[in-house]
């Protein structure tokens, strides 16, 4: 009786574990948790550490570690890192976030409309962040410190007297839908 008893509470007690230790099947909820990494990037000299990380759906982060001073940056929507040689900059491309494009999309706005990315170019000496608007590419020199980049022309509107009276009447169109 006794080694009954035993058996059924050995049984018991292991059933009991087993329910307890159980854990729930990865879910479509658990997916949308997770973060991609990519774009790992270590300088030369291994002074500067980058990384981002991409999730499912969302904005991805562009994050920065400067070893020497044991700083971590982060940049919302940044990514495409580049050093320049002396690890004095780091430059990136800033996208416009993942609502604004899907909220373009559903209205199906031409893509020539859609904001353009900028270029974020960080000053590692002294931690300040320089933006440039609609930036279609940039460049980095393999051997120096030179950036070059392709940035859409910006238009300036002319006011006044003589700009409203030598107008053409397509150009006041053009104004008004800007």
């Amino acid at each position: 009786m006794s080694r009954l008893l035993m058996a059924l509470l050995t049984v018991f007690v292991l059933n009991e574990s087993s329910l307890i230790a159980q854990k729930h099947a990865v879910g479509e909820k658990d997916y949308r948790k997770w973060k991609k990494i990519s774009s790992q990037r270590i300088s030369d000299d291994g002074s500067v550490v980058s990384y981002m990380t991409e999730p499912l759906l969302g904005d991805a982060y562009q994050y920065l570690h400067q070893r020497k001073i044991n700083l971590l940056d982060s940049f919302e929507r940044g990514g495409g890192l580049s050093l320049t040689q002396d690890n004095g900059y780091a430059l990136f491309k800033i996208s416009p976030g993942y609502d604004t494009i899907r909220s373009l999309k559903l209205e199906k706005v031409k893509k020539s409309k859609w904001p353009k990315d900028s270029l974020g170019i960080y000053d590692l000496s002294s931690n300040t962040l320089i933006k440039e608007p609609s930036v279609y590419s940039y460049q980095v020199a393999e051997e120096g410190n030179t950036l070059a980049y392709v940035q859409e022309e910006q238009i300036q509107s002319r006011g006044g007297l003589f700009a409203l009276l030598f107008t053409s009447r397509e150009d006041k169109k053009e104004n008004r839908k800007v």
